[in-house]
């Protein structure tokens, strides 16, 4: 029979572990194939049988936790990102498991970040890109798309959506912004978050989600930090920071000038070919498109309303096959993260196993990942 631990893996510890990443009694008794109850007992009862090695190890993967930190005495202290979410109609109010492990890795990466920056004496760029509380969101944005330097003419040069993804995520990098991809996580739960901090604020995407609308995404999260708001949004201020952030967003990337311009008059009906045509002109999805028609009374929202509601549930291609680990791990960590700790690496600061963890990679991988970096910076 095997033998369970003592008194080694406490009952808080046990108890800290499941709520910490959001899950029920029965799925982390179901994770560990045990009884609910016997979880329970486990979790609340001292003197109660403690579990066996075995166990502990299911529960660990379970919780998404290193197997020792069961066994500390007390919770580690853990800084919390506080998130705002992109969410979709209908998303969960509470955060899945998966979604608080990326949570999770988005504070770890920032606080290495941080930490190898000073061990290089690399102080981060100041995010000074900011509005007024009265700012509209259109002269915010006009504001902001000066700085980034992202006009009509770069626009051209992007010859797919991905393009411009990578443009406008490292021009926003650039302003000292950690810009991460999130995966494992449905869409429909979140299309990405941002956290306001200072140094390094951080924006997240959903790897999900089509580049057109991770584009948005970026966008808009970074109307969040420029308003230097990092709570959740759901009601009241909330439902209008969302509101003002996508205006933002929608101007940042498709500018009523250049929009006007394109569309030149008001139409009963926009047909997709069209639709087409002019989200290509801006990187956009063609809902974006149209919902910037709308706002310049170039077209009803009755045809929107039509238009949107044939397409529910419709989900856009992501395009592509398998990718390479070396250019999966730069777009999930983006390329300022994985450069810190490169530097670090080759400076002697940490060694080889550290660098492996950070990134989560063999070292056998580590020149096609310093190729991409060296690419991505040029």
């Amino acid at each position: 029979m095997p033998k369970s631990i003592p008194a080694l893996v406490s009952p808080r510890m046990l108890l800290w572990a499941r709520e910490s990443i959001g899950m029920s009694l029965e799925e982390a008794a179901q994770a560990a194939d045990v009884d609910a109850a016997r979880l329970a007992g486990w979790e609340h009862e001292p003197q109660a049988e403690r579990p066996t090695i075995a166990q502990v190890r299911k529960l660990a993967a379970a919780y998404r936790r290193p197997l020792a930190a069961l066994f500390l005495p007390e919770p580690p202290r853990e800084q919390q990102l506080v998130a705002d979410f992109r969410r979709l109609p209908g998303s969960p109010r509470d955060p899945s498991p998966e979604l608080i492990v990326e949570l999770r890795k988005a504070a770890s990466r920032r606080e290495i970040a941080l930490d190898l920056g000073a061990e290089l004496h690399e102080l981060p760029p100041r995010f000074d890109l900011d509005a007024a509380r009265n700012a509209s969101p259109e002269a915010a944005a006009e504001r902001v798309r000066e700085r980034l330097g992202i006009d009509a003419s770069v626009r051209k040069s992007w010859s797919e959506p991905y393009a411009a993804l990578r443009a406008w995520r490292r021009r926003i990098e650039a302003q000292g912004v950690l810009v991460f991809q999130i995966s494992g996580v449905a869409v429909e739960e979140t299309r990405g978050f941002s956290c306001w901090y200072e140094p390094l604020p951080v924006i997240a995407m959903n790897s999900a989600d089509a580049a057109v609308a991770r584009v948005f995404t970026l966008a808009h999260e970074l109307g969040h930090l420029v308003r230097r708001k990092g709570a959740v949004c759901d009601m009241g201020e909330g439902a209008a920071e969302e509101a003002w952030c996508n205006r933002f967003a929608g101007e940042l990337l498709v500018p009523t000038d250049e929009l006007a311009q394109e569309a030149e008059a008001y139409r009963a009906a926009w047909p997709d070919p069209e639709l087409q045509r002019i989200s290509r002109r801006f990187w956009v999805s063609q809902e974006v498109v149209l919902r910037r028609l709308v706002a310049l009374e170039l077209a009803s929202k009755d045809f929107y309303e039509r238009w949107r509601s044939k397409r529910l549930g419709a989900v856009a291609p992501l395009g592509g096959g398998p990718v390479p680990l070396p250019k999966r791990l730069v777009s999930s960590a983006g390329a300022t993260f994985v450069r810190l700790v490169l530097s670090a690496f080759h400076a002697e600061l940490i060694s080889a196993s550290t660098l492996a963890g950070y990134l989560g990679v063999k070292l056998k991988h580590l020149p096609a990942i310093e190729q991409l970096v060296v690419a991505e910076a040029g």
